[in-house]
């Protein structure tokens, strides 16, 4: 049975959060974190795919007017709208794990797989659809996106679960897809909360991967590197022009 750790990441500060997510990849990789699943939120922002153009993608003006913060993520796939009510979660493994995949869409399925199943566990009728969407009534619920190392592989994707609906569509340039959240097709209605949503993605991952779960915190080793991020994620051109020297 392998054992994972749990972060239950207090942060909302996007630039902390994205600074983070690549730190823990990098220690995992390195061996010097164990296999981790990680579930955290942002304040009202807009994370664009590693090779996005930014214009295409984000309504600046009106990311202005609403105090939106704009980043660019080291990991591919689409922009996506973070706030409060979205709960995003990661999963990072190492080579000798059971969920290291051989591709892409390999961990898509793995870890999508879960959160459909813990979905459906709520009353929602979800589905995945690849490459990498989660569709209830063929609307998305769920966007994701991941990037595979030589030891170690992260998947990440956020969870529509109360969102500000109207901000999103205001902010993306051009979304691609109807979206929902899931309060709004579960049969607990306004009364799932995020622990319990957390709560049944833990209970699905163990039950069909045989992981045993340990609530754990970020490193001296995690933290240091997240800190050296940090500036990456809050740089106009990394965030603009996808250019910094401390890359992935």
């Amino acid at each position: 049975m392998e054992e994972w750790r749990v972060l239950h990441s207090r942060s909302l500060n996007p630039y902390q959060n994205m600074a983070i997510e690549e730190a823990v990849l990098l220690s995992v990789n390195e061996a010097k974190a164990p296999n981790t699943i990680r579930f955290w939120r942002n304040t009202e922002s807009v994370i664009i795919g590693r090779s996005q153009k930014i214009e295409e993608e984000v309504n600046l003006d009106k990311c202005v007017e609403l105090g939106v913060k704009i980043l660019r993520r080291f990991t591919g796939g689409g922009a996506v709208y973070h706030d409060l009510g979205n709960l995003n979660w990661s999963v990072v493994v190492n080579r000798s794990s059971i969920l290291y995949p051989r591709t892409i869409l390999e961990i898509y399925k793995e870890s999508c797989g879960v959160i459909v199943g813990s979905l459906r566990h709520l009353g929602v009728d979800a589905k995945f659809e690849e490459p990498n969407n989660i569709m209830v009534g063929g609307k998305k619920v769920s966007g994701s996106a991941a990037y595979i190392k030589k030891n170690a592989a992260l998947c990440h994707g956020t969870l529509l679960v109360n969102a500000n609906l109207t901000n999103l569509n205001n902010v993306l340039s051009r979304p691609r897809y109807v979206v929902t959240n899931i309060i709004n097709e579960s049969e607990k209605g306004s009364s799932l909360t995020l622990s319990l949503l957390k709560k049944v993605i833990l209970l699905n991952f163990s039950k069909l991967y045989q992981i045993k779960f340990k609530a754990g915190k970020l490193s001296q080793y995690e933290m240091r590197l997240a800190s050296s991020f940090e500036a990456k994620y809050r740089s106009k051109l990394w965030n603009f022009d996808g250019v910094y020297r401390q890359s992935i």
